[in-house]
């Protein structure tokens, strides 16, 4: 498969031993979802899907420690059997809504315990493969600019954010996905 990518677009494939058809099922049948979202001990107990162009999904999965956890999004490609292209939000983006000012705490928390997990894989390293400035570090850097400012970042976190910000392929990224929003305006 080739694909032709701009600079701010991540594509992952994976081989299924299985039918495109169910494969496709998975991820547009609300009953289907049900039964493989989440990590292991979750369960996923509520799908919406407006399964169209446009049309917007949520779900929410869930678990004894981390509690519930939303997510939803919007169809940008659907091509029967072959391509599904989407937009995930979650819960943080609804910041006055009720349900997400009570899953905040466990979610700041799961936060920290991620980002705690970044700088021990990180070490010493530049970057997260050595040397290379790799995909996994624009991602990671883009989440981690984000993170609240009243929060205390480690200070090799910071120098990480740095170098990977300073990057011509992060500056690229993030011009493209700022002009979609000028463009928007």
């Amino acid at each position: 498969m080739s694909a032709q990518l701009s600079d701010n677009e991540l594509l992952i494939t994976r081989t299924f031993d299985a039918p495109a058809e169910l494969v496709f099922s998975m991820w547009s049948d609300p009953e289907h979802f049900k039964n493989w979202m989440g990590p292991e001990t979750f369960d996923c107990p509520v799908v919406e899907m407006d399964f169209r162009v446009g049309g917007a999904y949520r779900a929410m999965i869930r678990s004894d420690e981390h509690g519930e956890n939303w997510f939803g999004g919007i169809y940008q490609e659907i091509e029967r059997y072959t391509r599904l292209v989407f937009m995930v939000l979650i819960d943080l983006f609804y910041a006055d809504e009720e349900w997400a000012k009570l899953r905040r705490p466990g979610a700041v928390e799961f936060m920290n315990k991620r980002v705690n997990a970044v700088s021990k894989a990180l070490g010493d390293k530049p970057f997260l493969d050595g040397d290379n400035f790799t995909a996994g570090d624009l991602m990671m850097s883009t989440v981690l600019r984000g993170f609240p400012a009243d929060e205390k970042l480690d200070p090799s976190l910071k120098a990480y954010i740095n170098r990977c910000t300073s990057r011509p392929a992060f500056k690229r990224a993030l011009d493209a996905q700022l002009c979609d929003f000028r463009d928007a305006a």
